[in-house]
């Protein structure tokens, strides 16, 4: 019944101007009553793709009903991720962004996808599998300025994707020992011939991780989209102008994405709001 009532809203949600409410109806009546947390289901995505999505997950929820939980990101992948292109996304969940970028770089390209959660890298495994997409190599490891163990806070069902090395209003009570590696050392042990694009969310570990990726960047000097948000750093030493000024001392300027995917100059820095790009001068 609660499917059957999934599929219904997900139709009634096609009319775009009633999209605008959905986001009121998940935090009244959705979220707070568990409307849907025990629907696993299988979706279309990005016209063509197979998605298994777990309805009780914030990101996978919009997914299913909303065809993407990140359009503004979407669009400028499809913009800027070229047949041939190496692509590397560092926090990968499900593949909303693994999948779409294996379609974008073609059977030349190659797409490298970072996920060191258990549970979550088996779903990203599942939909690579489904689509039958060759292009794709999936990483068990976090990615870090050290090749260390790390600790990771388990998020709840809720939201999966925001599991972290920093303790966070999401927990599950649960914790995950993974091993991190360094992007630098990451491209020299696979011999890696060149990278394009960078996605980074990993909750927190932005800094971190350019910070090990360094000579990466100055050899190859790919664009980078990445979630920030002070919300997730306020746990940690760093705030959001640490990154900014990083990517300024590597000799990158900053923009926001409008929702057709096209960099806009940024007008402030979004307390609450995620994606930002990072181009190479």
């Amino acid at each position: 019944m609660l499917k059957l009532l999934a599929i219904i809203l997900k139709l009634v949600l096609k009319i775009k101007p009633l999209r605008k409410h959905y986001f009121g109806l998940y935090k009244r009546f959705i979220s707070p009553k568990s409307i849907f947390d025990t629907i696993v289901i299988n979706t279309t995505y990005d016209g063509n793709l197979k998605l298994k999505v777990e309805l009780c997950d914030w990101i996978q929820q919009q997914i299913y009903f909303l065809d993407y939980s990140d359009i503004n990101g979407i669009n400028f992948l499809k913009k800027n991720l070229r047949k041939g292109a190496v692509f590397l996304d560092i926090g990968a969940n499900i593949g909303a962004y693994t999948l779409i970028g294996s379609k974008l770089v073609g059977e030349n390209g190659k797409v490298f996808a970072f996920e060191p959660v258990d549970n979550i890298r088996e779903t990203l495994n599942t939909n690579i599998t489904n689509n039958n997409l060759k292009n794709i190599t999936v990483i068990d490891q976090a990615v870090y300025d050290k090749n260390i163990d790390l600790e990771l806070f388990i998020s709840n069902k809720k939201n999966k994707g925001m599991s972290s090395i920093y303790r966070h209003s999401q927990e599950s009570g649960e914790k995950e020992t993974v091993k991190a590696i360094k992007i630098d050392d990451f491209v020299k042990l696979n011999n890696v011939p060149k990278i394009d694009l960078i996605k980074l969310d990993i909750e927190g570990a932005e800094l971190n991780a350019i910070l090990g990726m360094t000579k990466t960047i100055h050899r190859f000097h790919p664009t980078f989209i990445m979630e920030i948000s002070d919300d997730i750093l306020e746990n940690s030493s760093q705030d959001k102008n640490n990154i900014f000024n990083l990517m300024k001392t590597l000799n990158y300027k900053s923009y926001s994405i409008d929702n057709k995917g096209d960099i806009v100059n940024i007008r402030r820095k979004n307390k609450n709001y995620h994606n930002y790009v990072f181009t190479p001068n």
